[in-house]
């Protein structure tokens, strides 16, 4: 339902303000959040891990990152992507492909009887040897259910076994002080043999306009 919803509103991106607000009138589902929309505006908010939205129009040549989710029968969603506002510089293209990178070697570390830990390793190592280490400053993710931050922690020092059924994100993001800021977001659920990914769709850099 959310990645319905995101394939609609990054093509309203170029008329719109800095944050959107839609609800969803199904019986059941509702917006459990606004999804925020960060531009790498001098004040840099695409940035920063987690922006707020404010009044400014975007513009062309800006990196635009959706953080948004939903909610079905009280369980909650949570995904991120980060689109480009006409075409991606070079920068923003080699930053996107590292996260892009490491967003996959997590997903593809997720298993049953693996530690969460282990998985943030995986993916964290990813960025670390493009030599963006110190620009990745967050957990690789965290649990998803009734609430939309819950454990289990994506983190180090987290030795739990992941578990089938357990639903958590894999979110990792690169942001350089005044230059960029990047983060690929996927809902995962584990299962008997693996882990599949509940977010459908696409990762790759996407322009909007242009």
């Amino acid at each position: 339902m959310a990645d319905a919803a995101f394939g609609g509103v990054r093509h309203r991106a170029a008329q719109a303000p800095d944050a959107i607000y839609l609800d969803t009138p199904e019986e059941g589902r509702r917006w459990t959040y606004a999804e925020t929309l960060a531009t790498a505006e001098k004040v840099g908010r695409s940035l920063l891990a987690h922006g707020e939205p404010g009044e400014r129009r975007v513009a062309e040549g800006e990196p635009l990152l959706f953080d948004f989710g939903t909610s079905v029968d009280g369980y909650a969603s949570d995904i991120t992507r980060t689109v480009s506002m006409g075409a991606p510089s070079a920068r923003l293209a080699e930053v996107y492909a590292v996260v892009q990178a490491a967003n996959a070697a997590g997903r593809a570390a997720a298993g049953p009887g693996i530690s969460a830990q282990e998985v943030d390793r995986t993916t964290r190592k990813v960025i670390e040897d493009a030599g963006f280490g110190a620009y990745f400053t967050h957990r690789t993710g965290h649990g998803l259910g009734l609430e939309a931050h819950e454990g289990p922690n994506i983190v180090e020092g987290n030795t739990r076994a992941l578990e089938p059924g357990m639903v958590f994100t894999i979110e990792p993001g690169i942001y350089i002080p005044g230059e960029v800021g990047v983060r690929i977001e996927d809902n995962l659920v584990i299962t008997g043999e693996g882990a599949e990914s509940l977010t459908t769709f696409p990762r790759e850099l996407l322009q909007v306009g242009g």
